[in-house]
């Protein structure tokens, strides 16, 4: 993309190429009217009738290397009301390769230039007209393999990322507004200065929003990965061991100290062909606290590779046991499919047995450790009261009933409609980070407040999350970035 001027008047066929009752060819730019106007063969005509906006004129078009006049149909926008936000022409014709190509041909003898890949959608973001997640959006409802890709591409085009950034934006516009007030006019009676307790009220606000949009980013972070499968259940109950052993490889540390998983591990999984995102998390649980002695364990392998995702929650904050918890609570919430696992050697909890008559859907409860010696108030359990959809008994040392559990999760997976999210995949990976760091300077705006830091500081961080919508959005963008992006698109698009 680098080199382009807008003031370049372009063209390209806007339709799929081939045989059709129906092709479209496209001009856009200062020029796009009057290099279609050299065309008409009736050009009288054309003058008496004149060529109003929203009006399909029906005229004869004098294309080279064709002795007789081609119908045509014209479709015509001014400038600041097209797609492009620039004076825009379309052409349809009748949808032969020859033809097309022989119009495109002439409106480049007449000085326009062959649009370049994406080069009418960049023009419409440039415009404003669009901003860079819903670009992106047109670029996933063109190349849609299946209806949840077309919904999640369509629902990113209608704003289902920018509307709520956009609202975030302004919100925190405004909170910058008045945290600078306060420090450049502090004598002026008409300047009201933020209480502490407002100040706190919307920093929450704005983190909350924000740790959102980052869960539906990272949902959606994986390219090839539509479902999420997570794996819960006390500390020290097996969990680690069964994500290894349905993986097939080591990828979670296991010890036997519990409290070992404080963060969670999302792995790229294939279960019947099937894309599948596995997740391990901390233990979780009332009245089955991790030790709280020294152990700190990294959950994550230092593996570097590309396909591992490791989140700490920036708002959790004391304890370390109550952060990986709230951030297995919070993963539950987002899985389609939850692996519930309780240890067959030891009694279970009231919160465990709980879980296990609870009816869901969505989730197997796997009896784990099985190759020990199973305590009755399990066997009870899993023979007698457990009304549960599926109940899997597995021993991950053994390899037993991973078979079993594969085919638990695969048949609720494939009983399901799909998931289609209001974020494309290629978006949510090339913002993710972005967010991150828009989470973490509201975080850290937030601890700045709570400890009566001075207000410049706190806007200093407010200001840098909104770099980061921007680069999010595309009010700040770079040319390798757009490069990126629109180089992906089809000429005409």
């Amino acid at each position: 993309m680098g080199g382009y001027t807008l003031e370049d008047t372009i063209v390209a066929p806007a339709s799929a190429p081939g045989a059709a009752p129906q092709a479209i060819v496209r001009i856009s730019g200062p020029s796009a009217r009057q290099a279609v106007l050299g065309l008409f063969h009736e050009v009288v005509l054309a003058g008496e009738k004149g060529w109003q906006s929203r009006e399909v004129l029906s005229v004869h078009l004098a294309v080279p290397c064709f002795s007789s006049p081609v119908p045509a149909l014209l479709y015509y926008w001014p400038e600041g009301g097209s797609y492009t936000g620039q004076e825009l022409v379309e052409i349809h014709i009748i949808g032969s390769q020859p033809l097309v190509d022989a119009v495109v041909d002439a409106l480049i003898s007449r000085g326009c230039r062959l649009a370049r890949p994406g080069e009418f959608t960049l023009r419409a973001f440039l415009a404003g007209r669009l901003d860079l997640t819903q670009a992106e959006a047109v670029l996933g409802v063109v190349d849609a393999a299946d209806p949840g890709a077309l919904d999640s591409a369509l629902r990113q085009l209608a704003g289902g990322l920018s509307g709520p950034l956009r609202q975030l934006r302004e919100d925190l516009l405004e909170l910058v507004t008045l945290l600078e007030a306060g420090l450049d006019f502090p004598d002026e009676e008409d300047v009201v200065p933020l209480s502490t307790e407002a100040l706190l009220a919307r920093l929450e606000a704005a983190h909350a929003r924000l740790w959102q949009l980052l869960r539906q980013l990272e949902s959606r972070a994986f390219p090839d990965c539509r479902w999420r499968v997570i794996i819960s259940g006390a500390p020290n109950v097996g969990k680690s061991s069964l994500f290894n052993c349905l993986l097939g490889r080591e990828e979670a540390l296991v010890f036997d100290r519990p409290g070992t998983t404080r963060d969670y591990l999302a792995v790229p999984w294939e279960l019947e062909g099937m894309p599948v995102c596995l997740v391990d998390t901390a233990g979780i649980g009332l009245g089955q606290p991790a030790d709280k002695g020294a152990w700190s364990e990294q959950v994550n392998r230092e593996s570097g590779s590309p396909n591992l995702e490791s989140v700490e929650n920036p708002n959790s904050r004391g304890d370390p046991d109550a952060r990986a918890e709230e951030l297995a609570q919070e993963q539950i919430q987002e899985a389609e499919v939850e692996i519930f696992c309780i240890e067959a050697s030891r009694p279970a909890s009231a919160w465990e047995e709980a879980k296990i008559r609870e009816f869901n859907p969505r989730r197997v409860v796997a009896i784990t450790k099985a190759d020990l010696s199973w305590h009755p108030n399990v066997i009870e359990l899993a023979e007698n009261q457990a009304p549960v959809q599926n109940l899997v008994i597995t021993s991950a040392r053994e390899r037993r009933g991973i078979a079993e559990l594969r085919q638990a999760v695969g048949e609720i997976i494939s009983s399901s409609s799909g998931k289609a999210g209001e974020v494309m995949p290629s978006t949510a990976l090339r913002c993710a980070a972005a967010m991150k760091q828009a989470v973490e300077a509201i975080r850290r705006a937030r601890a700045l407040a709570e400890s009566r830091a001075s207000e410049e500081l706190i806007a200093a961080e407010a200001r840098l999350a909104l770099e980061n919508i921007a680069w999010i959005t595309g009010e700040v963008y770079t040319e390798d970035i757009l490069d990126r992006i629109f180089s992906r698109f089809c000429i005409g698009k």
